[in-house]
């Protein structure tokens, strides 16, 4: 037996042996075993279904590449040709893609952090400019 079928074996038959020698009933310690691996039984199917977050996968050389081309290989606000990163347009958590290059764009570290910090609600007025 595995170990997990051996906690819930062992989880029923204490529940049972208490509810036995509490109530002095075997069909309220059956009743009530019935109803712990019911609620068990949905906990686990609940626990399935749950959203798993999308795998964030590195963003490929050739979609660096593409963006930077189509970019001039600059900032795409304004202009800065150093130490560029790329940011999404639709972040990964939100459905969008590392392997799309239309949804990456090239922005220097300044920029980059201003579209973060507009995309968690602060006030600024950035605009891409294609």
């Amino acid at each position: 037996m595995k170990s997990k079928t051996k906690l819930f074996f062992l989880f029923f038959l204490v529940l049972f042996i208490y509810i036995y020698f509490k109530y002095r009933s075997f069909e309220y310690s059956i009743i009530a075993v019935l109803a712990a691996g019911i609620i068990i039984f949905w906990l686990k199917s609940q626990w399935k279904k749950r959203k798993k977050k999308p795998k964030r996968v590195a963003i490929p050389e050739s979609v660096k590449d593409e963006v930077l081309r189509r970019q001039g290989g600059t900032c795409l606000l304004c202009a800065e040709r150093s130490l560029i990163q790329y940011h999404h347009k639709i972040p990964v958590h939100k459905g969008g893609s590392s392997l799309d290059s239309m949804n990456i764009v090239a922005v220097c570290p300044t920029h980059h952090s201003l579209l973060h910090a507009q995309e968690e609600g602060k006030k600024l007025n950035v605009n891409y400019r294609n």
